[in-house]
């Protein structure tokens, strides 16, 4: 039980750490830091609370204030004293050192754990389940209870106080098969399995997300077939430091975009208004071609308006574009932690890659790729052992060689002192001139001379300088990476790791249908951003024609009023000029007609749309965030606190076994 209750607790303190290092606070700096281990029964009911707090002393001081309303209050570590009173206040002689003490508390949890059990599709207990077989079910439900009315875009909702849920069980592989889970994932060293569940229970409903909009965990289920089940002992960490950790005002830029936006719908307005304007004016010229006058000046007005209102259209460009862009990283950011909080390790999404990695997640390759690191990172930690093997082999080896070559060099040293050559030697033996005895006496002589130390000298000499050279060092190089991958698809292959990534596909087939609606999403926002920048480039390329369309018509303008001071009305009527003219005036109110319900159109399929979505959806959720944002920084403590002290609070519960 108590290496069970290490390895879960190491488990579930390491997911804690990016949001305690989040949380550091200055040295200087007062804080109370809690610890509350709720001990419950098998099925979540809770027996006992005790709370451990840290008083930490940031200044030195040789008193700190403190609240509490934890009983049976003991000091757990250094020398310190307190006195309390009745209200709950406590003033604590520290001595300048910081404060450690314990206590019990009867105070209601902010998130209540449930435990059930089903055998074979039946509820049951879980005395029921205890060395039971058959088709096991084990559901942990969390219920948020720090909930607060908050008025959010005028309309009255409930925020939760966010947290986050870590679930953390050992299954003996012994006892249990066929594991699946939901919204958790496995770990399995081929002895036993870990399961590691997440939830985030209330938060969907503070941000107004249905399970069609975003799978947000609220519960962790896993079912197997066991058989002779021991229920296990469990833990859970419930801890709000990590939406504590998150800044807020990162979310400032979405009134950004509100407020280009804004700027966008009064261009739009300008820009009809104008384009109307340019249509009434072409219309007058054309129906009243003696008026020409006046109806090139309201042409003339109506360019002017048109070359206004883009320009203000143009200048909105840059805000616009800004936006939109952060707008979609902030998506795939919060996309990134959502699924980091599901237990996957993804690489940070961007704008180039969140469609290939969440293709891969759909498709399974993720799977492979991610099993295959995990092996090799597991095989890689003993490389240094086949390295070691590899190295002794070819010492061995290359110590037969040298060992070969200086025996051929005292067997020539023997031979030449019988005045006799390695060939002539070798020849005699051929033509038996040489006995068998006298054979022996020569291999005698090399052998006594091999013990030597001068030989034994030489071998060894030779032997270190063999390993050291880098025709040896590039072999043993090779044949450690060679074994290594051997090792690598051998483990690839075996039933631990087929079991591993078989769990881990259901997982991914399980949550397909929300990471599909989740890139969906994500491609329509980067879809939008792209033609986004079209339409802008438009805007701008529009904008520098209807600067020289304005400075056109004032030139006509100036052209048709000299022509009435020098001519009659009637004889410019008649001219064949005019009649061209006035041809061309119609196809400009032909255009300028298409222009305006072309312009109508765009306000009204496009720019009201993405108005009302800013300021509608959008709006409302980061307002909802920034509400759950803000409730979570108002729970610091559990047992309470002194206003002038910050704090975090993370709650442990640890559930009993049934024999326990």
């Amino acid at each position: 039980m108590k290496r069970t209750l290490s390895i879960l607790l190491c488990i579930l303190l390491a997911f804690t750490a990016a949001g305690s290092a989040a949380l550091a606070e200055d040295a200087a700096t007062n804080s109370k830091n809690e610890t509350v281990y709720v001990l419950c029964d098998s099925d979540g009911n809770v027996n006992q609370t005790l709370v451990s707090c840290q008083l930490r002393n940031g200044a030195g001081a040789d008193e700190l204030a403190d609240v509490s309303s934890l009983d049976e209050i003991e000091v757990v570590k250094g020398d310190a004293t307190f006195s309390k009173s009745e209200d709950g206040t406590i003033l604590w002689q520290t001595d300048g050192e910081d404060v450690y003490y314990q206590g019990t508390s009867a105070n209601e949890l902010p998130v209540a754990l449930s435990v059930r059990y089903k055998l074979d599709g039946k509820t049951v207990t879980a005395g029921d389940v205890n060395g039971a077989t058959g088709r096991l079910t084990i559901r942990f439900d969390y219920e948020n209870r720090l909930c607060e009315a908050r008025e959010i875009n005028g309309a009255q909702r409930e925020i939760y106080a966010p947290f986050l849920a870590l679930t953390a069980l050992v299954l003996e592989n012994e006892n249990v098969h066929n594991i699946e889970t939901t919204h958790a994932r496995l770990i399995d060293d081929g002895t036993h399995t870990v399961v590691l569940g997440a939830a985030l229970p209330g938060l969907g409903e503070s941000l107004n997300l249905s399970g069609e909009d975003l799978d947000i965990p609220e519960f962790v289920e896993i079912s197997a077939d066991v058989k002779n089940f021991e229920v296990p002992m469990t833990l859970t960490l419930v801890s709000n430091e990590w939406f504590n950790a998150v800044d807020a005002s990162e979310f400032d830029r979405a009134d950004e975009l509100k407020n280009s936006v804004g700027e966008l719908t009064d261009a739009m307005a300008q820009l009809i208004d104008g384009s109307g304007q340019l249509c009434d004016g072409l219309s007058a010229l054309s129906e009243k071609s003696v008026a020409l006058v006046d109806g090139v000046t309201q042409i003339a007005d109506g360019t002017i308006a048109l070359s206004d209102g883009l320009t203000t259209l143009c200048d909105s460009n840059e805000t616009l574009n800004g936006a939109a862009s952060q707008i979609f990283e902030g998506l795939l950011s919060m996309a990134g932690d959502q699924l980091a909080a599901a237990g996957l390790t993804l690489p940070e999404l961007t704008a180039d890659n969140y469609s290939a990695i969440l293709g891969s997640l759909l498709d399974g390759s993720y799977v492979e790729s991610a099993v295959r690191a995990q092996v090799e990172a597991a095989v890689r930690a003993q490389e240094g052992d086949v390295r070691a093997a590899v190295t002794e082999a070819v010492r061995q080896n290359v110590e037969a060689q040298v060992r070969e070559a200086v025996a051929m060099e005292v067997r020539s040293q023997v031979l030449a002192a019988m005045n006799l050559t390695p060939e002539d030697y070798q020849a005699g033996i051929e033509a038996g001139i040489f006995t068998a005895e006298q054979q022996e006496q020569v291999e005698a002589a090399v052998e006594t001379q091999m013990n030597g130390e001068d030989a034994q000298a030489a071998i060894a000499a030779q032997l270190d300088a063999q390993m050291e050279s880098s025709e040896v060092s590039a072999a043993i190089d090779e044949q450690t990476e060679t074994q290594t991958q051997a090792l690598i698809e051998q483990n690839m292959s075996s039933k631990a790791v087929e079991t591993q990534r078989e769990a881990a596909l259901a997982q991914l087939s399980a949550s397909a249908e929300s990471i599909q609606d989740l890139l969906t999403q994500l491609k329509g926002v980067d879809e939008f951003r792209t033609g986004l920048g079209t339409y802008t480039e438009g805007v701008a390329s529009a904008q520098s024609g209807a600067a020289q369309l304005d400075a056109g018509m004032q030139l006509l303008l100036n052209g048709a009023e000299d022509a009435a001071s020098e001519e009659t009305v009637g004889e410019t009527v008649n001219s064949e000029g005019l009649d061209a003219l006035m041809d061309g005036v119609n196809q400009l109110r032909d255009g300028a007609l298409a222009l305006r319900d072309g312009l109508s159109e765009l306000n009204d399929a496009g720019i009201q749309k993405l108005a009302d979505a800013v300021n509608g959806d959008l709006t409302n959720l980061i307002e909802s965030v920034r509400a759950l944002l803000d409730a979570s920084g108002k729970y610091v403590s559990f047992s309470g606190a002194d206003g002038g002290m910050n704090g975090t609070v993370r709650f442990i519960y640890r559930t009993d076994t049934v024999n326990e």
